[in-house]
């Protein structure tokens, strides 16, 4: 399956379009349909995008550049696939590629307006990590209205940029329910802050680069990318240190930093990615799902919270 950018006025997007029109309004009253026209997804203002397997249009899905009093944001619009060509996956890889285009540009946050009439959307969305919230933009409450978003990755490389209050909290938290990402107990604010202190120095001099998931104030995820290496290893890049904060797993926050840090290191021309991660941990269940491949397991290699040693999973993921 391929995801590329398509015209909106082509005859077979204007085709698919008038289907999801038909299909909208066939659930809810037209005042309640927030169907933008083609010429509204059009670029600048709009990145629209269809869903391909070989010459037949599976779906598209858009999304629109926003802003309000708070910054700048994505809005998801037409996402659609016919029920001909459901269960292929179509409208996940959409909502992937869209959330990966929306990331390059910057915007750290993307909403979208549903319905309650579409269980499937509702838990595809869900799924994704995408959560309900107020109406937003010119949107008014309405009960055939569904609002959700979901926080973006945004990578930090300037000191300014680093809220270091809000990671450090990140960290203490994570530690206290059981991560293991190098301490067994939680450190104290003064030694998160040193930590983060030291990471910042690190972004500044261009030996790594930091991701930060923020929403409301607080950091809620965060994933490191260590781009200094040996001379024979400069194809190769580490990634270490994502952490979900305890309030914000399940919501694809950890999917979408590895995404979004998979796409930074191959923009960079690194080929091969290495991570280390304890043996049988959601963490690496996460990471074989995906396409990391598992190189071996070390026994013994981190003392754990409860004071026993455990085993490592050490894995790698080829970039093309």
């Amino acid at each position: 399956m391929n995801i590329n950018v398509l015209d909106p006025f082509g005859p077979r997007a204007l085709e698919l379009l008038a289907q999801s029109d038909a299909y909208h309004l066939s659930l809810y009253p037209p005042q309640c349909c927030f169907l933008v026209d083609p010429a509204s997804l059009q670029a600048p203002q709009a990145c629209f995008l269809g869903a391909f397997e070989g010459d037949t249009l599976l779906g598209c899905g858009a999304y629109r550049r926003c802003e309000d009093g708070a910054g700048r944001y994505a809005e998801v619009k037409r996402l659609f696939v016919p029920a001909a060509q459901r269960g292929r996956g179509a409208a996940r890889a959409l909502m992937r590629e869209l959330e990966a285009r929306m990331v390059a540009e910057g915007l750290g946050l993307a909403r979208l307006e549903t319905g309650p009439y579409q269980p499937e959307a509702l838990r595809l969305y869900q799924a994704l990590g995408y959560v309900e919230r107020g109406p937003f933009g010119d949107y008014a409450l309405d009960p055939m209205s569904v609002f959700m978003e979901k926080p973006l990755p945004v990578a930090a490389q300037r000191h300014a940029d680093l809220p270091l209050d809000a990671l450090a909290d990140l960290l203490i938290d994570c530690v206290a329910a059981g991560a293991s990402i190098g301490w067994v107990r939680s450190p104290s604010r003064e030694a998160a802050r040193a930590y983060w202190q030291r990471v910042t120095l690190g972004v500044a001099r261009g030996e790594r680069l930091l991701w930060a998931l923020q929403e409301g104030g607080r950091v809620l995820a965060s994933a490191q990318l260590l781009l200094e290496q040996p001379q024979n290893g400069a194809h190769r890049a580490e990634v270490c240190k994502v952490m979900t904060h305890p309030d914000a797993r399940r919501r694809g926050l950890a999917g979408a930093l590895m995404r979004a840090l998979e796409a930074e290191a191959r923009a960079l021309g690194k080929r091969l990615l290495v991570l280390d991660t304890n043996t049988g941990s959601a963490a690496e269940r996460l990471y074989k799902r995906l396409g990391w491949q598992l190189c071996g397991v070390m026994p013994d290699y981190a003392e754990q919270a409860d004071a026993t040693l455990g085993p490592t999973s050490w894995m790698f993921k080829r970039l093309p």
